[in-house]
């Protein structure tokens, strides 16, 4: 079975609703979200008289704002009087009053699929998916098409250091790098030419049911491109790759991974606290040295994986090589939030069983003193399906903390909560030292009395955890000597 897009539930849809060159006024639900915003800046950029609303102030509304968008706190039915068309995110279902009045009155309905559909569409699409990696992936790929003379549009899901922002519309160029969203399989809809799968690890299961559904979904994602770059260290992934490929390099399927794996392969890795060094291999022989300086083996291949998709563009592997060594990466990936007292604070996106066991290790090879690794875990749902599989992601970390669950909006599941995956952590680290924390004041209170001089903090999470290394490094603590045990 071929696994479809899920598209709106909502009225059928003309072919011309929407149309990047032809204005129109169009209302965004839930705009402040890091997938809608981006798609209100692009309609903008085009000549669209946008609007948009959300539940609560953001940063995303104060950008917004500042180019000129008309953004509302709290949702109206009048917000929807005088435009026409609405587009909504995933989690805006009937029940909204702007929804609601919208199809009242007749107005097309998008959701966040249908939107991005349209943007495709004006653009050759080079898209990146996995359940991590991809941000990082998408900003690289962006950085170095820009210093190959590229000026391409782009949609990143942060803040890409090279550019202070993570979305940029231009006409200048027939390319847009896309991170491309599996979570509500809008990535179906990228139509995208050339495309990276970082990995196809199981998430967002609440949406495709099953993991084999997921899988297809996948498959369907290469199989639409003309070039697929698939990394072949994670199993699910590699799998993809080995049943539409001989093992071979060929002119549209390319795997990488360590030596000796994949056809194009890493060696002679030297890890450093702040990126790496390594040499990527091509089929054909020939080597290129390459330098990060963003840290982790996973980055190391993030880099490879952007590099050669490039290099089957036809950009120079010295041209790529240069840019590469400047890249500045992207807020919440190992991001340095600051340091006191000797104390480092770093914060990451992390929210699977895989992504935060990759920044742990990273973290462990990277020389501190001790890692305290802090950890919230994110949705009911998505700690049902996964949460004790955390279990083994705390190898190498010398402190524990788990706080309580960050629900994003999700009803409470019963016998769910963050000491699910104390719980499974605990019983796997018996004789460590890890603590539950539920509040965010217990958590404040524990830091403290922890860390000492040489220590990393590294907070990891999608909910306000992110928050956190502000709050201790602009705290009393912060001019005070920690505890020197």
């Amino acid at each position: 079975m071929r696994v479809a897009a899920r598209r709106s539930s909502f009225p059928p849809l003309g072919d011309l609703v929407l149309s990047l060159h032809t204005p129109a006024r169009v209302h965004i639900i839930a705009v402040g979200g890091a997938a809608m915003g981006p798609i209100a800046t692009i309609l903008h950029a085009c000549g669209h008289v946008v609007s948009g609303s959300d539940q609560n102030e953001s940063a995303m509304l104060d950008t917004l704002r500042r180019l000129g968008v008309t953004v509302h706190v709290g949702h109206r039915a009048e917000h929807v009087a005088d435009v026409e068309i609405v587009i909504h995110s995933a989690a805006v279902r009937p029940g909204n009053i702007e929804l609601d009045a919208a199809l009242e009155r007749g107005i097309p309905c998008l959701n966040r699929a249908d939107a991005m559909g349209v943007i495709c569409a004006d653009k050759r699409v080079i898209a990146v998916s996995g359940a991590h990696g991809k941000t990082t992936t998408s900003a690289m790929l962006a950085t170095l098409m820009v210093d190959a003379g590229e000026d391409p549009s782009f949609l990143v899901g942060s803040t890409v250091a090279r550019f202070g922002s993570g979305v940029r519309w231009t006409d200048s160029s027939e390319w847009f790098v896309l991170e491309a969203d599996e979570s509500d399989g809008s990535f179906l809809c990228a139509n995208a030419e050339a495309v990276i799968v970082t990995n196809a690890d199981p998430d967002h299961l609440d949406f495709w049911g099953t993991e084999e559904a997921l899988l297809e979904g996948y498959g369907r994602f290469i199989d639409d491109a003309t070039i697929a770059v698939v990394c072949v260290e994670n199993p699910n992934s590699a799998q993809l790759a080995a049943s539409r490929s001989d093992g071979r390099s060929n002119d549209r399927m390319h795997t990488y991974g360590w030596f000796p794996n994949g056809d194009w392969k890493i060696e002679n890795l030297v890890r450093e606290r702040l990126g790496s060094r390594f040499r990527v291999v091509g089929p054909d022989g020939t080597s290129t040295d390459v330098v990060t300086h963003v840290p982790g083996d996973h980055n190391a291949l993030n880099a490879t994986a952007a590099f050669v998709l490039l290099r089957r563009l036809g950009i120079d592997a010295s041209v790529l090589a240069r840019s590469m060594a400047t890249f500045g990466g992207v807020a919440r990936r190992f991001e340095f939030r600051g340091e006191a007292n000797g104390v480092t604070f770093v914060d990451d996106y992390a929210h699977l069983p895989a992504e935060v066991a990759t920044n742990v290790a990273s973290a462990a090879r990277a020389g501190w003193s001790r890692v305290i690794a802090i950890f919230q875990p994110h949705r009911f749902t998505r700690v049902r399906d996964v949460g004790r599989e955390f279990a083994s992601s705390f190898s190498g970390a010398d402190i524990v903390i788990i706080c309580g669950l960050y629900a994003a909006g999700q009803a409470p599941i019963d016998g769910i909560t963050g000491r699910t995956v104390f719980d499974a952590v605990d019983e796997a680290r018996r004789g460590g030292e890890q603590y539950y924390c539920e509040t965010r004041a217990e958590l404040a209170d524990l830091v403290p009395r922890l860390v000492r001089e040489g220590d990393l903090v590294l907070t990891m999470n999608a909910g306000d955890l992110t928050t956190f290394p502000d709050e201790m490094l602009a705290s009393a603590w912060g001019s005070r000597q920690p505890d020197p045990r």
